[in-house]
């Protein structure tokens, strides 16, 4: 008996120091409850009717009452104080004036939203619920979310629409769905380079292709938490929401588990640090691509602005493995036969009218670290033809040859060189 009401003590101890707890939110029971009385008399589907049509604002009916389950997760960072609501007939973004709303809203969760002094409209095409705010509608102020979005059930099972066409999405009455896109891969400007523009924090475009060479436009944000991760190559599938901006669809994943069965990528060798211009050359694959950090060349300097046969912004280098074009973002003071090191970590890699450049680099990521020399290729007319690319912007010595073109006789404009 004692040992009965010692373990009936324990429990009633337990129980209370638990109650006691200070949390910053009320975890229901595992599955939870719908609030009771509380039942949708609308569905998605028709709750959009009442969009009047792009550019317009419409209030709706105070007695709609929708119910849905999230699709939509801010926990990665790449969708910002949105929620995405969808039932069997549709999905619907909510503005809310909220972040972090996975804690309390996690993915498979129902949420019933009651739109009794709330707004339809759009923003580049994509229907969105939230207040008035005089052109379309705003978030729904922090205050006031727990009147309009009712927490029901979760771990509900989450619809998912599958497809391997993009062509069979419509902007219109798929917008706000959770797809899976099957069968589908990156094209070669976006494999291996970061899902968002980490080098200048902004958000970025990555094309995705389905089997049939339909695109679709992968939209990441630079604040989300994989952002600077690089993106695969080969074949796998992409979920995700589907929306538009501006008539033009677009997919936003969640998180990187959104990622699937893509083949294991060799991103990593192919981003490591560069130290010589023949290695910086083979990064570029005939796209913009960003120099991995901790990448810094060094070379001598073999053109000459002071002769103004160059612009002033722009400096040719060259070491023992090849030659590179760097475009400052200001002019430079460098001279012929100066050694510099410049540090290219996270630069623009890419070309200009033909020419294979780092671009946009700052002055200050430059330094002089001493002098050398440079002999000149020995080469025939033949032998730059054969390896121009190879060659670009590197050191040359054509000899037996004659000039002749020019504007009146002179070096301006395009001379003919002719052997001899």
């Amino acid at each position: 008996m004692k040992n009965i009401i010692s373990k009936i003590t324990l429990l009633i101890l337990l129980t209370f120091v638990s109650s006691c707890v200070d949390k910053d939110f009320d975890e229901p029971p595992v599955g939870g409850v719908d609030p009771a009385g509380l039942v949708a008399n609308t569905t998605i589907a028709q709750l959009k009717t009442f969009f009047a049509g792009s550019g317009t604002s419409t209030k709706l009916p105070d007695s709609i009452i929708v119910a849905g389950i999230v699709v939509s997760s801010d926990e990665a960072g790449n969708i910002y104080k949105d929620l995405i609501i969808e039932d069997a007939t549709a999905g619907v973004l909510i503005r809310v004036d909220r972040s972090a709303t996975y804690l309390l809203m996690p993915v498979g969760r129902r949420i019933f939203l009651k739109c009794a002094g709330l707004y339809i409209s759009d923003y580049g095409g994509l229907i969105q619920i939230g207040v008035n705010n005089g052109t379309g509608v705003g978030r729904i102020p922090d205050l006031l979310i727990d009147q309009h979005l009712i927490r029901g059930m979760w771990g509900l099972p989450v619809p998912i629409m599958a497809t391997q066409n993009f062509s069979s999405l419509s902007v219109l009455t798929d917008q706000n769905k959770l797809v899976r896109l099957d069968s589908v891969y990156f094209d070669n400007a976006a494999v291996c380079n970061t899902w968002a523009d980490v080098v200048n924090g902004a958000s970025a475009n990555r094309t995705l292709k389905d089997k049939n060479s339909n695109s679709i436009t992968v939209r990441s944000s630079n604040y989300s938490t994989f952002a600077g991760n690089y993106i695969p190559g080969g074949t796998g599938s992409l979920i995700g929401i589907f929306q538009v901006y501006n008539g033009v669809p677009q997919f936003v994943i969640r998180s990187l588990a959104d990622v699937v069965n893509f083949p294991p990528n060799n991103c990593a060798t192919l981003n490591n640090p560069v130290h010589t211009i023949a290695n910086l050359r083979a990064l570029y694959s005939g796209v913009l691509r960003y120099i991995p950090a901790g990448s810094d060349i060094e070379g001598i300097v073999i053109s000459d602005k002071d002769n103004l046969n160059i612009t002033g912004n722009n400096i040719v280098i060259q070491d023992a493995t090849g030659g590179i074009t760097v475009r400052f973002t200001t002019p430079n003071t460098y001279t012929p036969g100066q050694k510099i090191k410049i540090d290219v970590s996270g630069q623009e890699l890419s070309e200009y009218n033909g020419l294979l450049q780092v671009n946009n680099v700052l002055i200050s990521l430059s330094s002089v670290t001493g002098t050398g020399t440079i002999t000149p290729r020995l080469a025939t007319i033949p032998d730059i033809i054969a390896n121009g690319e190879a060659w670009e912007s590197t050191l040359v010595k054509i000899s037996n040859v004659t000039i002749s073109g020019g504007t009146a006789g002179t070096y301006s404009g395009s001379a003919t060189l002719t052997d001899v």
